[in-house]
């Protein structure tokens, strides 16, 4: 009986040689079969490592977002403060300038009270009134202005970074 070497699964084997032709089909195509099972299992490692290199940088770039999100916010919140405290000494400045301006009108229509005429008179109540009307009008829309300002604030600081502009946190007319 004749033999025949053959290589099976990367050994060399002896096979018979009056198997050689049915055998040699079936190695044959196991053979085709084995190295195009190989071949999908290094296109599916080369996905697999494609893949995992996407999902690192994808990761990495939502962390970027995030710390920028987050150093946006604490710098909007420190604005919010800087523009309140400035609304603030601004309100009473204007405050205190409107008082001293009562005070001063005050003063005139006494010293004038003794020696002015019903004319002079009515001049005077007219510029109270009037002075009057812009300090409740100033009041009225410094607390608006204040309202806005902590609604937004309120917003920036429960995580919502739009939230204080979306949901009309100033409003006018009140």
């Amino acid at each position: 009986m004749e033999h025949r070497l053959e290589m099976v699964s990367g050994e060399m084997q002896v096979a018979p040689a009056s198997l050689d032709a049915g055998h040699h089909s079936s190695v044959k195509h196991f053979f085709e079969f084995h190295r195009f099972m190989n071949q999908r299992h290094e296109e599916i490692q080369w996905l697999k490592e494609f893949h995992t290199r996407k999902i690192r940088q994808r990761r990495a770039a939502v962390e970027e977002c995030l710390n920028t999100q987050e150093h946006d916010t604490n710098e909007r919140k420190l604005q919010i403060i800087k523009l309140t405290n400035d609304c603030k000494l601004l309100t009473n400045r204007k405050m205190e300038m409107l008082q001293e301006d009562l005070a001063e009108q005050e003063l005139m229509r006494r010293q004038m009270a003794i020696g002015m005429s019903s004319q002079e008179k009515k001049k005077m109540v007219f510029q109270l009134e009037q002075l009057s009307k812009e300090l409740d009008a100033l009041w009225g829309g410094f607390c608006i202005v204040a309202e806005g300002m902590q609604n937004m604030s309120k917003g920036l600081s429960s995580g919502g970074t739009q939230a204080g502009l979306s949901s009309g946190g100033i409003q006018a007319g009140r």
